[in-house]
């Protein structure tokens, strides 16, 4: 009989720069060998950077591996030189990439770049791995939650060895709003089936992972089980918590906090250079019907002149108004309505321009999938709260996101700028 284990302990730190994350494994067969990793990872979105309006994310993973014997006294009576020195290590990174567009997911990965070499005596290089993956979320039928089927292929050419693929393929579904999740795969070499459970609080979650595994190409086996726990937790700046609780505070006394607007000053009164613009101090003009014909037609040219130069400068706002003066003087100017008409149709394809600019790359809480609106800033749980809520109720607006449960209005106004309704 033999005792295997594989233990694992990883950490995850998000920040606005990237993600940051710890690891640490540990395969042994007891009393006889052991293999250990730690490694330190960095990942981040660059859909922003790219201008897509899905997430890529790319990351990096430095990581040292070692291998060690424990000698029985038999193998220390032999002295053999082969194991002169009984553990050896090495360093390599790992490389990967992952996108997202709408409800596929395409992952490609690099392992074991530098392929170390961790033999005791000979040259013992660990093989190069490389992967690909893809991924389609199918969405829910009837009870069935989020079903996702999967496949993907590894390829790895140890020295001295045939090259070896692998073809995986499986898939998961969630039930009960995303608690309880069943998942079942395999390959030519293995079957496994398992099943999650999801545990959501208020500012943390909890997740427990079982997986069975049965290989088919080894005999006198029960299989082996695997069993993970997952415990996610945001945690607000202290600045931030002060201004929720301000914010909380003011709600439970019946205010009304509205999100203060930019002030926009008249063009009379905007800065340049940082000095005020105001107009000099003028006589009162004489009203249209007070002018003489002369007047009149030497005004309405004035108006007319100076807007039409605002319009070619793309200032339509400004041209509009000068034209309404010319048709202050004279309201049958059609010459004027035609110009006004322009502009407004010019101002409609700026701000539709302006928004699908602004759009790009942007997260429609509409249509985006759990995956999507955690990459945008929302934590694990608030992205499920937010996917639960839509079921019964579409969003109308970005803001209509308050009234899902555990968003405040300051981590929504720190992320408001990549998300979108369409």
């Amino acid at each position: 009989d033999v005792n295997l284990t594989q233990m694992f302990a990883a950490g995850v730190y998000p920040t606005e720069i990237g993600a940051f994350g710890f690891t640490i494994t540990d395969f042994a067969l007891w009393g006889f060998y052991r293999e250990n990793t730690i490694s330190a990872s960095y990942a981040n979105d660059f859909a922003e950077l790219l201008k897509l309006n899905f997430p890529v994310m790319a990351g990096i993973n430095l990581k040292y591996l070692t291998h060690s014997y424990t000698l029985d006294d038999r193998t220390k009576a032999l002295d053999d030189p082969v194991f002169d020195k009984t553990s050896a290590g090495g360093f390599t990174p790992d490389i990967g990439f992952l996108l997202k567009p709408s409800n596929f997911s395409f992952g490609l990965s690099a392992l074991n770049i530098l392929q170390p070499d961790v033999g005791l005596k000979t040259e013992d290089k660990v093989p190069m791995l490389v992967k690909f993956g893809t991924a389609y979320r199918i969405g829910d039928l009837a009870f069935f939650e989020n079903i996702t089927p999967t496949v993907d292929v590894s390829y790895r050419k140890p020295a001295d060895n045939d090259a070896d693929m692998k073809i995986s393929g499986g898939v998961e579904t969630w039930f009960n709003y995303n608690t309880w999740s069943a998942r079942f795969g395999g390959n030519d070499r293995e079957l496994s089936l398992g099943f999650s459970y999801n545990k959501m609080f208020k500012e943390s979650g909890l997740q427990l992972d079982y997986a069975f595994l049965l290989p088919l190409q080894l005999s006198g086996t029960s299989g082996s089980h695997r069993l993970s726990l997952t415990f996610r937790y945001s945690l607000p700046k202290k600045a931030e918590k002060k201004l929720e609780m301000k914010e909380q505070k003011a709600k439970d006394e019946g205010m009304i906090i509205p999100e203060m607007p930019s002030p926009v000053r008249p063009p009379s009164q905007r800065t340049l250079k940082g000095a005020e613009i105001n107009p000099p101090a003028v006589k009162e003009e004489k009203k249209p019907n007070d002018l003489t014909e002369q007047e009149k037609s030497a005004l309405k040219k004035q108006h007319y002149d100076a807007a039409f130069k605002h319009y070619q400068k793309g200032e339509y706002e400004l041209a509009i108004a000068g034209w309404e003066e010319v048709l202050k003087i004279d309201p049958n100017h059609k010459e004027s309505k035609n110009k006004i008409e322009l502009a407004k149709q010019k101002l409609k394809e700026m701000e539709k321009g302006k928004l699908q600019k602004e759009n790009v790359g942007k997260v429609d809480i509409n249509t985006a999938n759990m995956d999507a609106l955690h990459s945008a800033g929302f934590t694990w749980i608030q992205a499920r709260s937010i996917v639960n809520y839509r079921k019964n109720k579409k969003f109308a607006k970005v803001e209509d996101l308050l009234e899902v449960q555990g968003i405040t209005a300051v981590k929504l106004n720190q992320i408001k700028g990549k998300l979108t309704v369409k």
